[in-house]
């Protein structure tokens, strides 16, 4: 069947669902990867409320005929609805690392252009900077690509429609 296992497909077919509903409120995974870090605090204390009280979205009691299982038990659609949350509060703790983490380094670049007059000095620090800023990147595509690993390896939820 290719990567993903077939629970694993369920799964994210049963979250596509939801998706216009998370478009609609500004939480769908483009939106949050253009926001600034401002709009991004802002949804992060949103997606936390939700996530104490899924309830607030509003969804309807049937979407499509979703039926839940938590570890062979069946569950309420707030339980997928958490998981997705969950993702998306996911998202937007890694989008502000991101972001604050490249602001750093632009003050730093700008702090040395500024204040070191040594062209030899601020060459090499302004190198050190860029170094840090592929290693950083490094770690994100690292770090994405095990969230990916971990996401096709769980097995503990099924959903089935």
């Amino acid at each position: 069947m290719g990567i993903l296992n077939e629970k694993e497909v369920i799964r994210v077919d049963s979250a596509k669902k939801l998706e216009p509903y998370f478009t609609y409120i500004g939480l769908s995974n483009s939106q949050i990867s253009s926001y600034s870090i401002e709009q991004l605090e802002s949804y992060l204390k949103t997606v936390e409320d939700l996530i104490k009280d899924p309830q607030k979205l509003g969804f309807p009691e049937d979407l499509g005929s979703i039926n839940i299982r938590v570890l062979g038990v069946k569950a309420n659609l707030n339980i997928l609805i958490i998981s997705v949350l969950l993702e998306k509060k996911r998202l937007i703790l890694d989008r502000i690392t991101t972001l604050r983490s490249q602001e750093k380094i632009a003050t730093l670049r700008d702090l040395v252009a500024r204040k070191v007059n040594d062209s030899d000095a601020q060459g090499k620090l302004l190198q050190e900077l860029q170094s840090l800023e592929n290693e950083a990147q490094k770690l994100r595509e690292i770090n994405n690509k095990t969230e990916e690993e971990l996401a096709v390896s769980k097995q503990d939820t099924e959903i089935e429609l």
